[in-house]
């Protein structure tokens, strides 16, 4: 039996300028990644609220993904799963196709 996670949302933001060095387009790349992390974390979380945000020409503190919700054991849950999910999704994004055509040459 699937989990629903419906009164929890999950909000992230993504800056271009924090992808680090190698990318082609980190504009364009930072919104493949949140597309991508966006449906990794829908996956994980059926019924939740994923905003995953960018913004375009800027670096600097990002704070990480903030869950919140109607039910402290729902949201407990989900901020274990989005940790696991953030922990790795970046690297996964990397090796992907959906960034190759991002990488410069």
């Amino acid at each position: 039996m699937t989990q629903d996670f419906t009164g929890i949302t999950v909000s992230t933001l993504e800056l271009s300028g924090n992808l680090g060095d190698g990318w082609a387009d980190e504009n364009a790349a930072v919104d493949a990644y949140a597309e991508f992390l966006t449906e990794k974390l829908e996956a994980a979380l059926p019924g939740a609220d994923i905003r995953v945000r960018t913004q375009h020409n800027t670096s600097g503190y990002e704070s990480g993904p903030v869950v919140i919700g109607d039910d402290d054991k729902m949201q407990q849950i989900a901020e274990g799963i989005v940790e696991s999910i953030t922990q790795t999704a970046f690297d996964e994004f990397c090796n992907s196709d959906a960034a190759a055509e991002f990488i410069a040459s």
